[in-house]
């Protein structure tokens, strides 16, 4: 059976979508917002061979939660995985915690995997519950790192943040709608949660399920 450290290609391997993080600048000094692309390439030696393996992955990170898509290719064996993760960065340095990670086979060759070299697992359970990535270049729309395994990972910029009506300067008249939809309606940022607390005109019970939207939402600290 392969070791499990040396296969497994999520958030590890596409940590630097971190670049979305209003926490990571580039070069010049300009934050890294937006969708980004990012792939990596390299080669696993299983049953003593050495098999190719790939991840491309599209996502973005805002308010210090990763949110991204991948496709993981191992031999002919592909797998589509959603990923939800903490963010955090700096010029050096990105890194973060696992939320969640879901692993689905799209082919038969995945599902062989699994029951194969995994025995019976997911791509998903064998995920690290941590990651860290060392930036070595970037520039505005396009950065290069190297994670805990040594794999190279490049990514270039798709979109860039697109302003919504919680950037204007008016947007604490949406706080009270907003917290009389929540959970029917999901929260926004947690930048504009913090917003809504010190501007808004709330009572206090709208200021109490305020305090409680905040506390759910993954790594949004209190105001």
């Amino acid at each position: 059976m392969a070791a499990e450290n040396k296969i497994w290609i999520g958030i590890g391997i596409i940590a630097l979508l971190l670049g979305g993080c209003r926490s990571g600048q580039s070069s010049d000094g300009t934050p890294l917002e937006g969708k980004w692309e990012c792939t990596s390439t390299w080669s696993a030696e299983i049953d003593g061979k050495p098999v190719p393996c790939a991840a491309k992955s599209q996502g973005v990170c805002e308010d210090n939660v990763l949110s991204l898509t991948t496709v993981v290719s191992i031999g002919d064996a592909q797998w589509a995985e959603t990923t939800m993760a903490t963010c955090h960065g700096s010029e050096e340095e990105l890194y973060g915690k696992r939320i969640s990670t879901q692993t689905l086979p799209m082919n038969d060759a995945a599902r062989k995997f699994e029951k194969e070299k995994l025995e019976g697992k997911s791509l998903a359970d064998i995920a690290p519950p941590k990651y860290r990535v060392r930036v070595i270049s970037r520039t505005d729309n396009q950065f290069t790192g190297i994670n805990q395994e040594d794999r190279t990972i490049h990514c270039k910029r798709v979109t860039r943040y697109i302003p919504t009506a919680w950037d204007r300067k008016d947007a604490h008249r949406l706080c009270k709608p907003m917290i009389a939809a929540y959970p029917n309606r999901a929260a926004p940022s947690c930048l504009a949660l913090h917003m809504c607390a010190n501007e808004a005109i709330l009572s206090e019970g709208e200021r109490d399920q305020l305090y409680a939207i905040i506390k759910a939402k993954p790594d949004c600290q209190g105001p």
